[in-house]
């Protein structure tokens, strides 16, 4: 079986941290009532847009360029949705190496998407409705995310 990327969200039995936390930016992309997500090369699950913010740039910055580098869509607005930053968010990768994980999500509107486009940290882009994104297997990291889709306030986690 292929070695995939491990994510982990409030699991008893994750391997225990060995790198620096890691910062993350995540893009909550709505058009037509359905939100994008992209099914990840690395370990074959669904998950919102994002990545890590590197160590040159700003948060703002890190958006733009993972949801332009992911999509090929230039963002329009921004608001931010929430931080999440739970010790149990974490991720094992293909090296052995365990960081945890803190992502600031931001709801991000776009004039379009027809020049959509998917990357090679992707296998498909797909656009679903809440509902359907509860019947998806996705990246555990991204489930506390996925729950606090319809909440007004800025969740703090």
């Amino acid at each position: 079986m292929e070695e995939c990327v491990k994510y982990y969200y409030k699991d008893k039995n994750a391997p225990s941290i060995t790198e620096p936390i890691g910062l993350g930016v995540v893009a909550i992309i709505k058009y037509k009532n359905k939100y994008l997500l992209e099914k990840r090369s690395d370990c074959h699950k669904w998950g919102f847009i994002g990545g890590e913010v590197r160590i040159e740039e700003d948060i703002i910055s890190a958006l733009r360029r993972e949801v332009f580098e992911e999509t090929r869509i230039e963002i329009d607005n921004y608001k931010i949705m929430g931080i999440f930053s739970n010790p149990g968010r974490r991720i094992q990768y293909l090296n052995g190496k365990v960081k945890r994980v803190v992502s600031i999500v931001f709801r991000v509107s776009i004039k379009s998407c027809k020049d959509i486009k998917i990357s090679k940290e992707s296998e498909k882009l797909a656009f679903f409705t809440k509902k359907e994104i509860g019947d998806l297997e996705i990246v555990e990291t991204h489930i506390p995310i996925y729950k606090a889709l319809n909440k007004r306030e800025i969740t703090i986690e």
